[in-house]
């Protein structure tokens, strides 16, 4: 999902989301009297794109539209005309204090500018709601471990549903090094013989498309090789890894052919 159009084409799509305006930004100092600064995005010297949900006219609640204009000096305005790819307007949002918004299905609506963008550094700053549950997990994601159960009781929140189970010691303890909320769950493998294993499935077959796989994780110590994630068969022997080697170096590794290994990736 590309939020802000900041490219010569970007789309807006992807994750089923709500584009809120934000109208009102209020940034408070605390000294011995507390003080309260207003403003509104066309008052920051160089904003280039500012689109708003309030400021959508002549459109009904749920009717999908074809043009959203950008409410900066800037004019970058934002179009659609394939009626069964347009976003649809909602008037009215609970979330955001009955505020209107702009609902993508998460799918192929899209909005698309032709402009020309360039820039340096720059700030981009979006309100939306994820109608998918957030963290990522939509009709894309394969696999999701939360870590949010207890014991050894590992479960799969993404739609696969895959079985997951835990091998050896490996368990769910809360700890204050979290790398989310702090005394949050993880999993905790003692290094010795410790792994969480899942039956084969296409959803494994990658493919020639882009695809992503993303985790955080925390070694006590990098002596020795230290495999992160591993799939493939053991009859023949084919299977690929992600592993960090002794020195801390982040390596994919492919096995194929009865254990000819070759490096794919190592940074």
């Amino acid at each position: 999902m590309e939020i802000a159009p900041f490219s010569k084409f970007r789309e807006l799509k992807r994750s089923k989301l709500w584009i809120f305006m934000l109208s009102l930004l209020c940034c408070l100092f605390s000294f011995n009297y507390t003080y309260a600064l207003e403003f509104e995005p066309d008052d920051v010297s160089g904003l280039s794109i500012w689109l708003k949900a309030d400021s959508i006219t002549g459109i009904s609640d749920e009717e999908q539209f074809g043009f959203w204009g950008d409410s900066s000096s800037s004019t970058h305005d934002f179009s659609n005309s394939t009626s069964s790819k347009q976003p649809t307007y909602i008037s009215s949002v609970p979330e955001l204090n009955n505020k209107p918004a702009v609902r993508f299905d998460g799918d192929d609506d899209v909005f698309i500018s032709n402009d020309t963008f360039s820039f340096g550094d720059f700030s981009s700053f979006v309100v939306y709601k994820d109608d998918e549950g957030g963290e990522g997990n939509d009709q894309f994601t394969k696999l999701l471990l939360k870590m949010d159960g207890t014991g050894t009781g590992f479960s799969d929140s993404s739609a696969s549903n895959h079985t997951v189970t835990a091998v050896g010691d490996a368990t769910q303890v809360s700890t204050p090094d979290s790398p989310l909320t702090p005394d949050s769950n993880v999993a905790d493998f003692d290094g010795n013989g410790d792994y969480l294993a899942i039956p084969d499935s296409s959803d494994w077959d990658f493919g020639t498309n882009d695809f992503t796989i993303d985790m955080w994780v925390r070694l006590d110590n990098t002596s020795g090789e230290k495999r992160i994630l591993t799939q493939g068969t053991n009859s023949p022997f084919n299977y690929w890894s992600f592993q960090i080697t002794s020195s801390g170096t982040l390596m994919t590794v492919e096995h194929y052919d009865n254990n000819v290994a070759t490096t794919a990736h190592q940074s």
